[in-house]
């Protein structure tokens, strides 16, 4: 079972990971969607996020871009990160990633958060 969050802002992928109004959280289960449930914004502390997402199970996460100490504080961690995907619907997205087609780009981190 994989269970994919997507950081939304205005019904749209997020800009920047943690600066989102709530993430949906898909389950998937042999390429299939089996549920998709959307969460409040954990507390922007960069801990915080990590410990959200070992709460709730996540095993893959969608961003457009990320922060590098968060992809710091993932890379001990058996989440996978898909940086520099471009903003779209999380249902594109989620599309994309069933297909094998979602695109990324590392050149999408940066080195200072934007709070």
């Amino acid at each position: 079972m994989t269970k994919i969050a997507v950081p939304i802002k205005d019904n749209l992928l997020s800009e920047v990971f943690g600066d989102c109004s709530s993430y949906i959280i898909y389950t998937v289960n042999n390429k299939t969607v089996v549920s998709a449930m959307q969460e409040a914004l954990p507390l922007k502390s960069d801990s915080a996020l990590l410990e959200w997402v070992n709460k709730w199970g996540i095993t893959d996460i969608i961003v457009h871009r990320i922060n590098k100490s968060l992809i710091n504080l993932f890379s001990n961690t058996k989440i996978n990160l898909f940086i520099g995907v471009p903003i779209d619907n999380p249902e594109s997205l989620i599309d994309e990633y069933l297909k094998g087609t979602l695109n990324s780009d590392v050149t999408k981190v940066f080195q200072t958060a934007t709070n």
